[in-house]
């Protein structure tokens, strides 16, 4: 539907609703104001009030996540067949020892840790790689933006939750 902006501030498609001709400026009050109810109605379902605001919300974060993926995909896979490439796979990340990946060789600074992968271990990670862990050989600055390192753990664990291959 196209619709477009008159002088009243009305638009082509309301007044075609209210029943407006286009010729004789007969502009009826409760179309005046019906771009700005149905505009209201539209904010009110996007903003969280219930479950259709906040898995807009979700889905969003996740199609941002996808986004800032393209930045790791060129070492990292995920997903079903993903496999180890000149980073390791990030099949089922949560909860796995880092540098723990079965068939990857990774630099000391990982090997040598203790750590588990958690969400806020990610987002310190993301955050800093090189500050985290000192000596790793991940060539990654890393992301400043909290709201994009929340977006990207969404997505991969969104699509890393696949049974890990033998490799």
């Amino acid at each position: 539907m196209w619709f477009a902006i008159n002088r009243h501030g009305s638009t082509e498609s309301h007044r075609r609703a209210c029943g407006e001709s286009r010729y004789l400026g007969f502009f009826p009050w409760f179309c005046r104001f019906s771009w700005l109810a149905t505009s209201l109605i539209f904010v009110a379902g996007c903003d969280g009030f219930g479950e259709s605001g906040s898995s807009r919300s979700a889905e969003v974060s996740v199609s941002r996540g996808e986004a800032l993926w393209s930045r790791c995909r060129t070492c990292h896979q995920i997903g079903a067949g993903a496999r180890h490439v000149s980073g390791p796979h990030l099949n089922r990340l949560l909860d796995r020892p880092v540098g723990g990946s079965a068939g990857f060789r990774y630099s000391d600074a990982l090997s040598g840790s203790d750590e588990i992968w958690t969400r806020a271990l990610l987002d310190e990670w993301l955050a800093s790689p090189y500050q985290l862990f000192r000596g790793t050989s991940m060539n990654f600055g890393g992301i400043s933006d909290d709201a994009d390192r929340k977006a990207l753990i969404d997505y991969l664990i969104e699509q890393g939750d696949v049974p890990v291959e033998s490799l």
